[in-house]
């Protein structure tokens, strides 16, 4: 489960489009004191609560089905 979000997070063509970048804001921003949920919603602009609610329509849609 966890690398089928990976792939489609950083998929540029069909995915969420996240940039290396994007990831490394993520960290840092923990780093600084976000927990991650906030800091996954700073850098990648979705909440995790979003992508858990939605998360087999978005499967759904990304693998073609």
């Amino acid at each position: 489960m966890f690398a089928l979000t990976y792939a489609y997070l950083i998929d540029t063509t069909r995915g969420h489009a996240a940039s290396t970048a994007d990831l490394r804001n993520l960290f840092q921003y923990m780093n600084e004191g976000d927990t991650f949920y906030d800091a996954f919603q700073r850098a990648l602009g979705i909440s995790v609560s979003s992508l858990e609610e939605n998360y087999l329509a978005i499967m759904e849609g990304y693998l073609g089905r």
